[in-house]
């Protein structure tokens, strides 16, 4: 089962990705107040802060003609300079946990 992030509102609305592919067209994002990555109906992890992204990471593989694309999802939040990403495997639901500052891999462990 594929993984996927879903949004509460504080109004208690709930988006999951499935409805918005794409982070950038998410709307009022100010207004989120947790978000939730799930891999084969487990929530992997919750956040409740303030400011989120939700960007996709790609890999490929090649075997033979084919072209195999993997992928990990991803949410994460800013604390300050620093962003804090929750990445969930795509095909074994390892979580890891990644920051990064100012471009650069600080730490990366599993969660």
């Amino acid at each position: 089962m594929p993984s996927f992030w879903s949004a509460k509102y504080s109004d208690g609305k709930v988006i999951t990705e499935q409805e918005f592919s794409d982070w950038r067209d998410v709307p009022n994002k100010t207004g989120i107040v947790s978000m939730s990555l799930l891999w084969n109906d487990e929530e992997k992890v919750r956040l409740d802060n303030k400011v989120y992204t939700a960007p996709t990471k790609r890999a490929y593989a090649a075997m033979g003609r084919q072209c195999l694309t993997l992928v990990s999802k991803t949410i994460g939040y800013y604390d300050g300079a620093v962003k804090v990403f929750y990445r969930v495997n795509e095909g074994t639901g390892e979580l890891s946990i990644e920051k990064v500052k100012n471009g650069v891999l600080v730490e990366k462990r599993k969660g």
